[in-house]
């Protein structure tokens, strides 16, 4: 009976990890000349933005502030890539989520970045977008080579 070739190990979806959970500390925006970082959107966004939320529910202010916490979930994700590979319990749909997640939180990046005058993307978020999509194909490569 032949067996099955042992998968190798996800050294290289920890290293897109680690380099995506480092990312996010990065700048990802460049807002009037000061580079911001992604934990660092959510306090730009938080004087005006946080008080009109409060006065309109519905407004793309309100939803603005409320979505800046939503890129929180790109570090999560991927630490939790890294904890589940030292705990020996990764599974191949983890790296596509988490890669999901950082093209998406980048998309809605640059789709709210555009709305804006002197913001810009900045280098932290295309890394984590090049990551995000080198995650999601390693990720899809493991699944289909089954």
């Amino acid at each position: 009976m032949l067996r099955k070739p042992k998968a190798a190990p996800p050294q290289f979806e920890a290293i897109l990890a680690l380099g995506l959970f480092l990312s996010f500390f990065s700048p990802w925006l460049r807002s009037m000349g000061n580079a911001v970082s992604a934990p660092e959107i959510r306090d730009l966004l938080s004087g005006p933005h946080r008080f009109l939320s409060s006065f309109h529910a519905g407004s793309r202010i309100s939803a603005d502030y409320r979505l800046s916490l939503f890129l929180w979930a790109v570090p999560i994700a991927a630490a939790g890539i890294l904890i589940a590979i030292a705990m020996r319990r990764y599974r191949d749909w983890m790296a596509a989520a988490a890669g999901s997640l950082a093209v998406v939180a980048c998309g809605f990046l640059r789709h709210e970045v555009e709305a804006f005058p002197f913001h810009t993307l900045a280098w932290g978020a295309y890394l984590a977008l090049i990551l995000g999509i080198a995650l999601l194909a390693c990720s899809l490569g493991r699944i289909l080579s089954r």
